[in-house]
Formats: C-alpha cells, structure tokens, sequence
C-alpha cells in the first residue's frame, strides 16, 4: 500500500483493518497509512 492511497485506507482504517495489519505486519510499514 502507498502514500496515495491514504484516503481509500482511512476507510479501512475506520474499520479497524490497520491495528489488525499493524500486528501481522511492522509497523513501519504502515505507519504511512496510519499517520
């Protein structure tokens, strides 16, 4: 996922996908979505 998809991701963010990704992924590689 990318920079630029921040606004389709806030969506999911809302959803609660980031915290479940932020366990199975590092969080360094979502901190750009979750920033």
């Amino acid at each position: 996922m990318t920079c630029a998809d921040d606004r389709r991701v806030r969506r999911a963010v809302e959803a609660g996908l980031i915290p479940l990704i932020m366990s199975l992924v590092a969080p360094g590689e979502t901190i750009c979505a979750a920033d």
